[in-house]
């Protein structure tokens, strides 16, 4: 929504139709900014993530991009199996976590669906209002779980 793309081929017709990737790859503008849309919502997603032809694309991108980051956004862990079965096609992962919505045991479930070492870190979205900040760059101390959850992972 925020590029005005719409509804417009992606992913899916690659995975489902063969459409080649060069026809669906987007240029929005932005220098070093290449865009795969989803396409249209598709039955089978968790078999076409693990498909032969999910694989050729990830290989693809990565060679056609060797000097970028290839950022793949995926539903969340516990809703649908996409993310779970693609995870073995990345690199790392970063889990985003909704403030005041996501429940602690969700976001407790969802790591440990991902090999320890693949989840690189979290990003705390929609944050409401910060409560105090210090520091130079606005620090926030950890506070509720995810302070408890952070120290309890890098002790």
């Amino acid at each position: 929504r925020l590029l005005g793309l719409g509804k417009v081929p992606g992913l899916s017709d690659y995975l489902t139709s063969g459409t080649p990737l060069s026809e669906l790859l987007i240029h929005p503008g932005i220098p070093r900014l290449v865009i795969l849309p989803a396409g249209k919502s598709i039955a089978n997603s968790s078999e076409m993530m693990s498909s032969q032809r999910m694989v050729k694309l990830v290989q693809e991108m990565k060679s056609r991009y060797p000097s970028r980051f290839v950022i793949f956004d995926l539903p969340p862990l516990l809703n649908v199996a996409d993310a779970a079965v693609f995870a073995p096609f990345v690199e790392a992962a970063i889990m985003v976590v909704e403030e005041g919505v996501t429940q602690a045991d969700a976001v407790k479930r969802a790591a440990a669906l991902l090999p320890p070492d693949k989840l690189i870190g979290t990003v705390l979205n929609k944050v409401r209002q910060m409560e105090s900040a210090y520091g130079y760059y606005g620090e926030t101390p950890a506070r509720g779980f995810f302070g408890r959850w952070t120290k309890a992972r890098s002790a």
